[in-house]
């Protein structure tokens, strides 16, 4: 039978061909990362091919799907663990292959084209990493794929254009995620499969590198000395991977709520160091750290056989090349670090009070608005002053959450909605609390939100006063409103959810607020 097919198609020749490549002496351990990488890169199609039977690519389905499949599918739970670990693992044996391909002087000639190939890999498995976001359609998935279009949009000249492209109509919803997820499972895929048969074609073109210093003796055929470490080294790697994906849960947050203004979006650890980095280059600056120093370091990277052109491969005779990346990944991993320390412990999840008015507790939180009120800051372009305060005053009664709740340590504590006859007379100091924290908690901090953001037709203040700096008290006249912002629904209506969510009209009767009564009690 093996006569028989070989006879029609050559396979003992081709197993020959691969199997027994010349391995020059000396080749140690650190040479079998390569195979590590390809393992995980299997691991990730087969996972992913297995994960695409049970997924649905739609807002309404794809959350449900996903619990299906943890919940309901013969070892889900271990599939989509394998999956969502494995992207990690990716990660780092991408750069740990990378590092050592730097540490041996590997990307020298003639081999610049292998390296240039390596180069775009590790794009495109950063790109998977990021298309997947979306798809389990979660909190965390919603809000860290809007940041992600929000970075795109800082992209000078081209921003708006990235920006649709990535989102595909005027808010995230079905068309960013049907985009996302053909990007994930065709156009990531065809690219990963031809880079990687061409850096592997490369490899065997060129043979591998070998250790630094040549060590005396005869190469060596791949199968089965070298054959053996790799086989060695991948089934380590896998068993810790089945591991881990066995003892933890992949994360699943709640069901994606773009009116969940509280929920602060936080990425994977890959790329915690971006997020972190544009907090040191706020407002116009922020392209220096979404296009300017990434771009700079992925250039560098292309063009390091082109730069470091002479044929020492010893990493002592290399001292700014080893410095460099000693630099960068000094710098990714103290950004990675200030990143997770400023992460909030819980932050799917902040304490909410009971739903009674006037009694504190967690519990079950419902649909609350405030997306249409500060979380989209056009929203706050298209309602006045009085409406503002007075959607507030009503999440307030009806839900019992105060500024605290969402603001803790900002000051907010002292801001009774009760307490005061006209909801807007709230001191100037407690207002320049509040927008602060909504910078902080919402946009890292800058100043997005800023006093005019409400008070359109007044002297502009461009910047949120410092804290000494106090206004006078509020005009009880009502501020002109220039214009409602596309999307944004009328005051009403954002009323009328609120109702929806604490019952229904019947139970208005009972609320102390001066939105339902008219009066303060």
């Amino acid at each position: 039978m093996r006569d028989w097919l070989d006879n029609r198609t050559g396979f003992r020749g081709l197993l020959k061909h691969l199997l027994d490549e010349p391995i020059p002496s000396g080749v140690g351990w650190w040479f079998v990362t390569g195979s590590i990488v390809l393992f995980l890169l299997a691991v990730q199609l087969v996972t992913g091919i297995a994960l695409a039977f049970f997924y649905s690519p739609s807002p309404d389905t794809a959350y449900d799907s996903v619990r299906f499949i943890v919940e309901r599918v013969t070892f889900g739970r271990l599939l989509r663990g394998l999956h969502f670990l494995g992207a990690s693992f990716i990660v780092i044996a991408a750069v740990v292959h990378m590092l050592r391909v730097v540490a041996s002087g590997s990307y020298k000639k003639p081999r610049e084209l292998n390296w240039i190939v390596g180069v775009l890999l590790l794009l495109v498995i950063l790109a998977f990493a990021l298309t997947g976001y979306l798809l389990p359609w979660d909190q965390k998935a919603y809000w860290a794929t809007t940041v992600t279009i929000n970075i795109a949009r800082s992209v000078p000249l081209v921003g708006d254009f990235l920006s649709g492209l990535l989102r595909g109509g005027t808010d995230l919803g079905a068309l960013t995620l049907m985009r996302w997820y053909a990007v994930h499972v065709f156009l990531l895929p065809a690219c990963l499969v031809v880079f990687t048969i061409a850096h592997i074609y490369l490899m065997r073109r060129h043979g591998i590198s070998g250790p630094i210093k040549p060590v005396a003796g005869a190469p060596t055929p791949f199968y089965p000395y070298h054959a053996l470490k790799d086989t060695i080294a991948v089934s380590i790697v896998f068993a810790l991977l089945l591991a881990m994906a066995i003892v933890f849960n992949a994360p699943l947050d709640a069901v994606a709520d773009p009116t969940d203004a509280a929920y602060v979006p936080r990425p994977e650890w890959y790329f915690m160091s971006l997020f972190e980095l544009l907090k040191y280059f706020p407002g116009r600056f922020e392209p220096v750290a979404t296009v300017i120093i990434p771009g700079l370091v992925i250039m560098l990277l292309l063009l390091l056989p082109f730069l470091d052109r002479r044929p020492d491969r010893d990493p002592a005779k290399r001292p700014l090349v080893v410095g460099g990346f000693c630099v960068v990944l000094v710098g990714i991993t103290l950004l990675t670090v200030l990143g997770y320390r400023s992460t909030p412990t819980a932050a799917s999840a902040p304490q909410q009070a009971a739903s009674q008015p006037g009694t504190s507790g967690s519990g079950q939180r419902g649909p609350v608005m405030v997306e249409d009120v500060f979380k989209n800051v056009q929203a706050l372009k298209g309602i006045t002053v009085d409406e503002f305060m007075g959607t507030m005053g009503l999440m307030s009664a009806s839900l019992g959450l105060c500024c605290s709740d969402c603001h803790p340590g900002a000051g907010t504590e002292s801001v009774k909605w009760e307490d005061d006859s006209n909801p807007r007379k709230v001191t100037a100091r407690q207002m320049v609390r509040m927008v602060q924290a909504i910078n902080r908690d919402n946009f890292s901090g800058r100043q997005v939100v800023t006093c005019w953001t409400c008070h359109h037709l007044r002297d502009i203040p461009l910047q949120t006063p410092r804290l000494d700096q106090l206004y006078s008290e509020a005009s009880p006249e009502l501020d002109d409103v220039v214009s409602r912002a596309d999307g944004v629904p009328p005051v009403n209506e954002i009323i009328d959810k609120y109702l929806q969510a604490i019952g229904g009209p019947d139970k208005v009767a009972g609320i102390k607020s001066v939105v339902a009564t008219g009066k303060v009690e």
